[in-house]
C-alpha cells in the first residue's frame, strides 16, 4: 500500500515548475511613508543694546549710521575757514599770500569738484569702509600737526584727503583696490598717487596706526562738531594777505 505524505497545514509548498505570486522576501503591501513636518525657525535676531532687531533691520541701520557717519565727515571737511575757491590758479595765490610755501598736496589749479562730492565719489566707488573714512581724518588732523606750516585750503584739501584715504584703507580694510584703480578714482596720475602716499607716510613718521582711543576722539568729535578742541594747527593758524 503506498503511503500518502500530507503536509502540515499553513505550510506554503511550491512545485518545481511553479512560480509564487509574491515572493517572501518582499512585503505584501507598499510600505506606508510617514511625513514628519519641521517648524520653519524664525529670523535669527540681534540684541543690541538691549533691543531686539532682525538681520533686515540690522543692516539697514547699519547704512543709515554709514550715510550719517559721511555726512558729519564731509561737515568736519567744509568746516575750515580757508575758502579760496575764488582763485583760479595757484599763481593768483601765491600772488596774494606770498608766505604760503608750496607743497606736494597743492593742486596748480582749483579742482572742478567739491569737497563733498569729492569724499562720496571716493567712498562710493573705492569700496573702502567708513571707518577707513574716519581714520582718514585722524592722519589729516596729525599730519598738519606735525607740519606747522601746512594750512587747508581748497587747492589742496583734495589731494590731502584722498592720500589720507588711501593709506588708512590700506590700514583698516582687508581687501583694497590697486593704487591704479585709487588714483582714476581720485582723478589723478598714478605716479601722484604713489608720491602722495609716500609724503604722508614720511610726514606722520610712519605712525599710521589709529588707536582705539583716537578713533572714539574722533567720533566724539564729528558727532558734537566741537573742532577746536582737536589742537588743529590749520585752525589756529592765519595766513598773511599781502599788503596794497
Amino acid at each position: 500500500m503506498e503511503r500518502v505524505f500530507f503536509p502540515p497545514k499553513n505550510v506554503v509548498v511550491f512545485h518545481r515548475h511553479s512560480a509564487p505570486k509574491q515572493s517572501i522576501l518582499q512585503p505584501a503591501k507598499q510600505p506606508v511613508q510617514l511625513s514628519v513636518s519641521c517648524p520653519v525657525p524664525d529670523k535669527p535676531t540681534i540684541k543690541i543694546n538691549k533691543e531686539e532687531f532682525s538681520v533686515e533691520q540690522k543692516e539697514q541701520k547699519e547704512k543709515n549710521d554709514e550715510k550719517e557717519l559721511l555726512s558729519l565727515a564731509i561737515q568736519f571737511l567744509e568746516s575750515f575757514p580757508f575758502d579760496i575757491s575764488h582763485f583760479s590758479h595757484f599763481s593768483q595765490l601765491k600772488k596774494n599770500y606770498p608766505s604760503y610755501i608750496l607743497t606736494i598736496m597743492d593742486s596748480e589749479t582749483l579742482p572742478p569738484i567739491s569737497i563733498s562730492q569729492y569724499i562720496s565719489r571716493l567712498f562710493k566707488y573705492s569700496g573702502a569702509s567708513i571707518q577707513s573714512v574716519v581714520c582718514a581724518l585722524i592722519l589729516m588732523v596729525k599730519y598738519c600737526d606735525c607740519l606747522p606750516n601746512m594750512i587747508l585750503h581748497s587747492f589742496n584739501i583734495h589731494r590731502m584727503f584722498v592720500s589720507c584715504f588711501r593709506v588708512a584703507s590700506k590700514i583698516q580694510d582687508d581687501t583694497n583696490l590697486s593704487n591704479k584703480s585709487f588714483a582714476k578714482i581720485g582723478g589723478i596720475e598714478l605716479k601722484e598717487m604713489n608720491a602722495l602716499e609716500i609724503d604722508i607716510c614720511v610726514g606722520l613718521n610712519f605712525e599710521i596706526i589709529v588707536s582705539k582711543e583716537e578713533y572714539e576722539n574722533m567720533l566724539n568729535v564729528l558727532k558734537t562738531k566741537d573742532y577746536l578742541h582737536l589742537g588743529i594747527n590749520v585752525i589756529k593758524h592765519s595766513m598773511k594777505r599781502k599788503q596794497h
